[in-house]
């Protein structure tokens, strides 16, 4: 496979993957926090939370994806930047998965203690995200970023500061229930979430115009 060919299969499986993991908010309103209206709740939507857990699970992967062709573009995996990264999106699909599966285990409860501990465990894990999740993938990509020709360097700087947002307000709202909601986390949460399709769309118009200035210079090349 041409280098550029796997850039643009690259980018265009992290915007899909963005997009999944925009439906699968959708797709997953937030559950009452009254016990009495949960068993309700779940059978009312449980085949929502179903599809939406689905999408949850393949959304970063394809954004992980993403994030290992941009190591391996910046030829980065063998560097302590790329060796970071690749921990931290280790780190990133666990957490994922592991709120993932308390979606699953809450919609397929078969009482209400049992959906109610899932989902509990869905709060908690929420926290590891701003924690240690979102800070370990991309504070490590932007350094990446600004030593490569890859992307422009503004996405890199850009990068770290998103992610050292995250590592600072996962500390000043680690008393703060995730289930009451941090408005300035769910911003920086939809700013991080816009930050991989603009760069992916980013890497492939770099592409894109790349090919056509191939085609041009071959075109003139022919004709002489």
């Amino acid at each position: 496979m041409s280098t550029r060919l796997f850039s643009i299969l690259a980018a265009l499986g992290c915007i899909l993957g963005v997009v999944f993991l925009f439906i699968s908010f959708s797709l997953n309103p937030t559950p009452p926090t009254d016990p009495t209206q949960l068993a309700a709740f779940g059978k009312q939507y449980h085949n929502d939370i179903l599809v939406g857990a689905w999408l949850q699970a393949i959304s970063p992967l394809l954004i992980i994806f993403f994030v290992l062709a941009i190591l391996q573009l910046a030829k980065a995996t063998t560097r302590f930047a790329g060796l970071a990264t690749l921990l931290g999106g280790g780190i990133f699909m666990v957490v994922d998965l592991l709120e993932v599966t308390f979606y699953l285990g809450a919609a397929n409860a078969h009482n209400l203690t049992t959906a109610l501990i899932s989902l509990s465990f869905v709060n908690a894990v929420q926290h590891l995200y701003s924690i240690i999740a979102a800070p370990a993938l991309i504070i490590p990509l932007g350094v990446v970023i600004i030593g490569s020709p890859v992307l422009p360097r503004v996405l890199g700087y850009a990068a770290i500061i998103i992610g050292s947002l995250f590592a600072i307000l996962g500390v000043v709202f680690l008393f703060t229930p995730v289930v009451d909601g941090v408005a300035a986390l769910a911003i920086l949460e939809a700013v991080e979430e816009l930050w991989f399709p603009i760069a992916a769309i980013t890497l492939l118009i770099r592409e894109l115009l790349a090919s056509r200035r191939v085609a041009g210079h071959e075109r003139i090349v022919a004709s002489v």
